[in-house]
């Protein structure tokens, strides 16, 4: 519930129906459908784990290694929530498969064992 509570809800009140039948569908909690949060908590509480930036990195090298960790996070819960299957978790992300391998082997992350 506490995840439901938090999460932004950029698509508004469709989004959360989606969710809902989606977890109703699949017979899964509606907050495992949700993106987890990251670093921050319910409400407008802020970050549990300061943001920390490396000093002395050009903006273009900071963006880039956040962005990086983004995806690598993104990408494993992705494939957490398919249960490994490649399809599905290109389906959910709305992007090609063919795509998502690549971003995978990119990181180096295993379908299988996310």
């Amino acid at each position: 519930m506490a995840a439901l509570m938090a999460h932004d809800w950029p698509g508004n009140v469709r989004e959360l129906r989606n969710v809902i039948e989606r977890a109703l569908a699949l017979g899964s909690e509606p907050s495992a459908l949700v993106a987890p949060l990251g670093d921050r908590l319910s409400g407008s509480s802020r970050a549990s784990m300061p943001v920390e930036f490396a000093p002395g990195l050009p903006f273009r090298d900071e963006k880039e290694r956040w962005n990086e960790q983004f995806e690598r996070r993104y990408l494993t819960w992705l494939l957490r929530r398919a249960e490994g299957n490649i399809s599905k978790a290109a389906r959910d992300a709305d992007m090609d498969r063919k795509y998502l391998h690549k971003l995978l082997k990119k990181y180096g992350i295993d379908p299988e064992h996310p």
